[in-house]
């Protein structure tokens, strides 16, 4: 899945969501079997819904800044420890 998003990335920073679904949509088309959705043996959606999503979660996160995390601290259970 890292190497679909990567790929895509090469022709643009930010693909879009109809982008990203297009391409689910040709990936599970080429391997329908092993992406359909099932839940206790029924069949409940071809994949690719799911598989988007699982693309779009990575573009977000490849493009995320790292200094939106940085700076956090966790709040100490007992101030009276010391850091360490």
């Amino acid at each position: 899945m890292w190497k679909l998003v990567d790929a895509a990335a090469v022709h643009c920073k930010r693909p879009k969501k109809r982008d990203l679904d297009l391409i689910a949509m040709h990936v599970v088309s080429r391997y329908p079997g092993a992406l359909k959705d099932v839940i206790d043996g029924a069949v409940v959606g071809s994949g690719h819904i799911s598989l988007t999503a699982q693309l779009v979660a990575r573009v977000e996160n490849v493009n995320r800044s790292p200094s939106s995390c940085q700076g956090i601290r966790r709040k100490r259970l007992y101030p009276e420890q010391k850091e360490r």
